[in-house]
């Protein structure tokens, strides 16, 4: 069975939910991992705690601070980045 999402070890252009542990860094699952790794950009609510999880994993994606503070303004950023085909 093919997976829609990985076709060919390849990402599909859009916006990705990627549940990340809250105590041990161990319960993440290969998936999320993947998905991290293969995104152009991750929005974190903290970028100090997420650094944490994707240095364990050597994941170098952008990092966007994105909060109940920043949210309205980050908006028009992230909708330009999903129109120019990046994964997030």
């Amino acid at each position: 069975m093919v997976n829609p999402i990985l076709h060919q070890n390849k990402l599909k252009k859009g916006l990705y939910l990627v549940p990340t542990p809250i105590g041990n860094l161990g319960d993440i699952t290969f998936r999320a991992v993947e998905v991290l790794r293969n995104s152009d950009y991750i929005l974190c609510e903290d970028t100090r705690v997420s650094k944490n999880l994707l240095d364990k994993f050597k994941i170098n994606s952008k990092l966007i601070s994105n909060h109940k503070f920043n949210e309205v303004k980050n908006l028009p950023k992230i909708i330009d980045l999903l129109i120019n085909d990046k994964i997030i």
